[in-house]
């Protein structure tokens, strides 16, 4: 198989090295390796060309925007600029973060998995997490999830388990740094892409949709948690901050999922009652947040789809909200 790896970068000066070294190391080399920098002023395009020169072994495109673009539209730039292969069906694409570390066998072992079971489309491993210095951090698994508690749903470790669309309306299950995917899902992307949807949630729903999205309950890569990250873990919208961008920001993300699938894949969402189930009570929930709307939220927080999106502390301070002048 041909493998692309695609990173995008912005000010990773910090932990861009550490990361390409992992990267370097790995047991199946990739074949290129494709990286988009969002205008970064911190000396990243300067490491990277370093690196290129320094490793003449291994196959660079380095991509510089002259504006900043964001980080969904960087992801999207270096996934257009990579090579196309004759044969679709044997490139595989791996996304990657500037600052997380790769243990030796991940591309070996992921492209293995993908050679062995074909109807695996997109295909995301587990993760340790680390600090900022590398020193690894405990996460705490609640009973009932996985992946460090991105997955709502309890998985065997080292099992290879399907993901159904339904299971990515309220949350997605992994981070796109866990991703690989085949060319069809990354055609799929670029056509459908959209701003409004984190890429990651784009890609692992297109690949649900088709029955082709797998989760492997192994860790193939160190995860770097740090004051420049992007994104972390799962955050905790549970109780304190009142702010109704924050109090709703979970179920716009949801929404706004659920509103790029309808467009994308009409005839499966309209056959999905969850979904559709999913986005009315998403659509009357935010309607009531943003109108303060007490009396609606007091029928809403009875209703089994809220569980799904936040806990029962977090309902309850959200009903808190809609009392505040």
């Amino acid at each position: 198989m041909f493998i692309s790896v695609v990173m995008a970068t912005y000010n990773g000066a910090g932990y861009i090295r550490e990361q390409l070294d992992s990267i370097a190391r790995q047991k199946r080399l990739p074949d290129e390796i494709v990286i988009s920098d969002d205008a970064s002023a911190d000396g990243t395009w300067d490491i990277l060309e370093e690196y290129r020169k320094d490793h003449p072994g291994l196959s660079f495109i380095l991509l510089r925007n002259e504006q900043n673009m964001g980080y969904r539209r960087n992801f999207l730039r270096a996934l257009q600029e990579c090579t196309e292969q004759p044969d679709e069906s044997s490139h595989l694409y791996f996304l990657c973060d500037q600052d997380d570390v790769w243990l030796p066998e991940k591309l070996e072992v992921m492209e293995r998995i993908f050679g062995e079971r074909g109807e695996i489309q997109v295909l995301a491993s587990s993760f340790t997490v680390i600090d900022g210095q590398g020193v690894q951090i405990g996460v705490k698994q609640e009973k009932g999830w996985s992946n460090r508690h991105l997955y709502h749903r309890e998985v065997a470790e080292n099992a290879i388990v399907k993901v159904r669309p339904e299971e990515l309306i309220y949350h997605n299950f992994a981070q796109g740094c866990a991703m690989a995917f085949r060319s069809q899902i990354r055609k799929q992307f670029i056509r459908n892409f959209t701003e409004e949807v984190p890429h990651d949630w784009q890609i692992a729903m297109s690949g649900a949709v088709a029955s082709g999205t797998f989760f492997y309950n192994k860790p193939l890569f160190r995860y770097r948690i740090h004051g420049g990250n992007v994104h972390g873990l799962k955050a905790d919208a549970s109780a304190g901050k009142s702010a109704l961008s924050y109090r709703t920001t979970e179920a716009r993300n949801a929404f706004a999922v659920m509103e790029w699938t309808s467009h994308t894949f009409p005839s499966y969402f309209e056959n999905s009652t969850e979904m559709r189930t999913a986005a009315e009570f998403l659509k009357e929930l935010l309607r009531s947040m943003t109108g303060h709307d007490c009396r609606s939220m007091m029928r809403l927080i009875k209703n089994p789809e809220y569980r799904k999106l936040k806990s029962r502390r977090a309902r309850a301070a959200d009903l808190f909200f809609t009392l505040l002048p």
